[in-house]
């Protein structure tokens, strides 16, 4: 909601913490898929909606999956997907508490700390 999106969505601001369980399965190729469920705590500001307040803290759980691709070495490119449940969010629209759920893709390197695996 940082970047891109549209401009309705440019005036909320969520962001998001946690922590939680990481399944990574064995080698596909230079290929290891990763599944993960997490538990934390997020925050979500957003323009006036009726409710009287412009901020928001609640639990939040996230699903997510993705794979890992071997570069070299201890080098490794990261792609997931992370779906979100912001609960218990106050609807004007509805006059009713709701969960949002934001969603999206996350990119970058990941460094392995420790001895190489077997395969790399």
């Amino acid at each position: 909601m940082l970047i891109g999106g549209n401009d309705l969505a440019s005036q909320f601001k969520y962001v998001d913490a946690g922590g939680g369980v990481i399944w990574i399965s064995d080698y596909f190729g230079r290929f290891q898929p990763l599944l993960k469920a997490e538990a934390g705590i997020g925050s979500l500001s957003h323009p006036e909606n009726g409710s009287g307040h412009f901020h928001q803290t609640s639990n939040t759980w996230t699903l997510g999956g993705g794979a890992e691709y071997h570069i070299r070495g201890r080098a490794w490119a990261h792609v997931e997907y992370d779906y979100d449940f912001f609960t218990n969010f106050h609807s004007f629209a509805t006059n009713q508490n709701h969960s949002l759920n934001p969603r999206g893709f996350v990119f970058g390197m990941a460094y392995r700390f420790g001895r190489n695996g077997d395969r790399f």
